[in-house]
């Protein structure tokens, strides 16, 4: 009986241990194909999902797709740390309610994931840092500041910026196929990257300003190579058009609403070029419909012909999430651009007024006026003359009744 007993008992631990030895072989398999970025996804995701508190557990020491690296420098954050609830891997206090992949990039032997986490309250972003010895490892998370989901820079890692920017900075005088007036130096002013193996350069010499795209390739962790340069000509011809306004977009282009004394609401269209130069408060920003939305406040010079405006420059000095303008100083244009409603009183006499988001009203200034209010009429009045006896002026925004 007893020899019977420590027979079954001998049996249940073999397969005991043939289970668990083929759940990590299976484990040690699976890990062997998984690619840089799943990886990251993997890591990040048992890291949400576990039960306990991955640091409290030291998770970041345990886990199969960690490095040495990564759990010693993980360990000697948390000791700096006296406030325990910051997680150093989420580079948060609490877990997001989703991952996304930004982007992948190569870097030598390294790979770079770009990792955003989605957050109620709004997201941030992670930059994972993976390299392969058999199978590919977490090496380090670094922590971006703010939500750069919406940053085409981020088809690039911060590293590989980092390098390259440093590297045209450095060489900017042999790359330019241009020479700088009277034998000077050039200077870069700002480097804008346009995807995962191009840029935009943008560099004087105190004389000339100059702009060039370029192509490159990172064959390592310390090299960069510049496989492109191409100088774009200077423009022949001058600014004709300077303003200020708020950024439309009407049948999928945009439009910059501006005003001039005694014409509300004008508008021109907006086409860019390769020399086109955008700003973010003067900070050098791609020319991409990611970087403005519906209602920025901007200042755009140009080419004006005709009803467009081919950008020379345009700086986003306002965007709605980052309002410091009061309805005191904003004008009534300004406040039906930023996509506020604009109502008309049924009393005899009273003007039209904006209404904004904190039910502010903002009536037509006196200069507008002077004309006839049709406004319902069922005629979109696009086109009026200046006589007080005219009919006043209409757009989808000031008269959505008769131009929608």
């Amino acid at each position: 009986m007893k020899k019977t007993l420590l027979n079954y008992l001998l049996v249940i631990i073999i397969v005991t241990a043939i289970i668990v030895a083929g759940a990590y072989a299976f484990k040690t398999f699976k890990s062997q194909n998984l690619s840089a970025k799943d990886t990251a996804l993997a890591f990040l995701i048992d890291w949400v999902e576990y039960e306990g508190n991955p640091v409290n557990d030291q998770l970041y020491k345990t886990h199969s797709l960690v490095s040495a690296d990564f759990s010693q420098k993980t360990q000697t954050t948390i000791d700096a740390f006296s406030y325990s609830a910051f997680d150093p891997v989420l580079c948060a206090q609490d877990k997001p309610q989703g991952l996304e992949v930004l982007s992948v990039s190569e870097l030598g032997d390294e790979v770079s994931v770009l990792v955003r986490e989605i957050y109620s309250g709004g997201d941030k972003t992670i930059e994972v840092i993976l390299e392969k010895n058999e199978v590919w490892k977490i090496k380090d998370i670094i922590c971006q500041e703010g939500d750069l989901s919406l940053d085409l820079n981020n088809s690039v890692s911060p590293a590989i910026q980092t390098l390259v920017g440093d590297y045209i900075r450095d060489n900017i005088n042999d790359l330019s196929t241009q020479d700088p007036v009277l034998g000077g130096n050039f200077y870069v002013t700002s480097v804008v990257f346009t995807g995962p193996y191009s840029g935009i350069v943008d560099y004087e010499d105190g004389h000339i300003a100059l702009r060039a795209l370029f192509n490159f390739k990172v064959p390592d962790s310390e090299t960069v190579e510049i496989e492109n340069f191409q100088v774009l000509p200077e423009r022949e011809d001058k600014v004709n058009f300077s303003k200020a306004g708020n950024l439309v977009e009407r049948d999928g282009a945009w439009q910059l609403v501006y005003e001039e004394p005694g014409k509300p609401a004008l508008t021109k269209s907006l086409n860019f070029d390769q020399s086109s130069k955008c700003f973010l408060n003067s900070e050098p920003r791609l020319c991409e419909p990611a970087f403005w939305q519906a209602g920025d406040r901007v200042e755009i010079s140009g080419l004006k012909s005709d009803e467009e405006v081919l950008v020379y420059s345009l700086n986003i000095v306002l965007s709605p999430d980052e309002k410091t303008v009061g309805a005191d100083d904003l004008s009534f244009a300004d406040c039906v651009a930023l996509g506020n409603e604009v109502l008309y009183p049924e009393c005899l006499g009273c003007q039209p007024y904006c209404e904004t988001s904190d039910g502010k009203k903002i009536e037509k200034p006196a200069e507008q006026r002077g004309c006839i209010d049709k406004c319902g009429d069922g005629v979109c009045q696009e086109m009026t003359c200046m006589a007080t006896t005219c009919p006043c002026s209409e757009t989808a925004q000031s008269c959505p009744e008769d131009c929608n």
